[in-house]
């Protein structure tokens, strides 16, 4: 997943009780809390940046080069 889609890792507290609400304010996206922070609901109609339990995703490695592919890409173009 990926820390900058909008979503984070980890899952929120559900509030007891679930609360029934009108509107809702504060945070509405997990990007506008600190890393390590999730946006959950509250018992009391507000939404706040939480802390979660899950770490943030470890960045994958940089792709390989295809040799090949790019080869063929320049023999279709008439480069070689």
């Amino acid at each position: 997943m990926d820390i900058f889609s909008g979503r984070r890792p980890g899952t929120c507290p559900v509030p007891n009780p679930i609360p029934q609400c009108a509107s809702i304010t504060g945070c509405w996206l997990d990007d506008m809390c600190a890393l390590g922070e999730k946006c959950c609901l509250q018992s009391n109609c507000t939404q706040k940046c939480v802390k979660t339990d899950k770490a943030l995703p470890p960045t994958p490695p940089p792709l390989p080069l295809d040799i090949k592919s790019e080869y063929k890409s320049e023999a279709l173009l008439g480069v070689v």
